[in-house]
């Protein structure tokens, strides 16, 4: 890849979003976080992200459909979904809405960081 990747990170816990800011970041990474599933979607739209790591329960909307709205307008981008709430259901349905990946909460950082590198690997092996 021959510029910092850019990744938004949608997820309505703080904690959350600010630790995965300073993990990404200091792994170089360029990140948005936001807490809305709506402006989370807006930002998506908006910016050429190189990668979505997206919590499924989110206070306003729900992750699933919020990732299948997203994939009407960029169907591409690599995608990593976050939940407290793991189930086969969601687990399928991500994969039929091409998921990269799927990490249940809680989870270590170093292990999201590294399923990102993976989505960078995959898409530029893709090419």
């Amino acid at each position: 890849m021959n510029h910092k990747p850019y990744i938004l990170v949608i997820d309505d816990e703080k904690h959350i979003c600010d630790c995965c800011e300073r993990i990404f970041s200091n792994a170089g990474y360029r990140v948005d976080t936001d807490m809305s599933g709506i402006n989370g979607f807006r930002q998506a739209l908006k910016n050429p992200y190189d990668a979505i790591v997206l919590d499924l329960k989110l206070k306003e909307s729900d992750g699933m459909q919020l990732l299948y709205e997203i994939r009407k307008k960029k169907p591409d981008v690599p995608a990593v979904i976050i939940t407290g709430y793991p189930s086969e259901e969601t687990k399928q349905k991500s994969t039929t809405l091409g998921v990269t990946n799927y990490i249940t909460k809680p989870f270590e950082l170093t292990v999201l960081l590294s399923l990102v590198k993976r989505c960078f690997e995959k898409k530029e092996s893709n090419r």
